[in-house]
């Protein structure tokens, strides 16, 4: 039976959380039911697979067949956002300090294509995603011509020097 499990390639934890509260326990009551650590069931219920031998125990504990917790299909909402996130160009870490969604979740959806986002992460990660550039002003504009130009494209340098010559020029 484990060998046919080992092409389960997406374990739906939002399956596992759903037959949890059907039989009106939490987490740590089902971990001592089945004798496995909470954390191991929490990280299920996140998204991470677990090991076959897990699986076969939450499918013999809830008398559900083996492919029951696999959710081979693809979440379109989940490609969504791994494209928006491949095209931001940005890093994980920069978009979970943007979105406020934690870079394990994120992590998790670009990993897997069933991954499921909640209502709350998804408006999250939209508003994170949806900012554009704001275009740059004349100054900005202006500022960065002058710092390619004479500092590297240093534009702290160009500032500091601006900011001495204006200075200076008010003295006089």
């Amino acid at each position: 039976m484990l060998e046919r499990m080992n092409t389960m390639k997406n374990f739906n934890g939002g399956k596992l959380k759903k037959l949890i509260e059907k039989t009106g326990l939490n987490t740590l009551a089902f971990s001592k039911d089945i004798k496995l650590n909470q954390s191991r069931i929490e990280f299920s219920i996140n998204g991470y697979r677990p090991s076959d031998e897990v699986i076969q125990t939450f499918c013999t504990y809830f008398d559900v067949p083996l492919d029951y917790f696999d959710d081979a299909k693809e979440d379109p909402t989940t490609i969504k956002f791994q494209q928006l996130i491949k095209d931001s160009g940005k890093k994980l870490v920069e978009i979970s300090a943007e979105s406020g969604v934690s870079e394990a979740t994120i992590r998790m959806l670009m990993n897997s294509t069933s991954f499921s986002l909640s209502k709350k992460n998804i408006t999250k990660l939209q508003h994170a995603l949806d900012k554009k550039e704001q275009p740059l002003t004349y100054i900005e504009k202006k500022l960065m011509t002058f710092a390619n130009e004479r500092f590297d494209g240093n534009i702290e340098k160009a500032k500091e020097y601006i900011f001495h010559y204006y200075f200076d020029q008010q003295q006089l």
